[in-house]
């Protein structure tokens, strides 16, 4: 899932008012309380700090559209 601030392109998903951190944040949580793996994709060592801790990896920005393109 990709995750935009505020209004996102048509299909994807979109924070309204709430920062796309913020809500990634929360879903992190929500995610590793239920037990569900997650991967986290960001360049932001801020976002990583605070969510990555419950991510099952966390991955660049970079690093991760290098692995999509092989």
């Amino acid at each position: 899932m990709i995750v935009f601030d505020g209004r996102a392109p048509a299909g994807a998903m979109g924070t309204a008012h709430e920062s796309a951190d913020d809500w990634l944040i929360r879903e992190a949580a929500r995610l590793a309380e239920a037990g569900e793996p997650f991967w986290l994709v960001t360049s932001d060592r801020e976002l990583r700090d605070r969510a990555g801790r419950k991510a099952e990896r966390v991955i660049g920005g970079g690093t991760f559209a290098r692995e999509l393109t092989g």
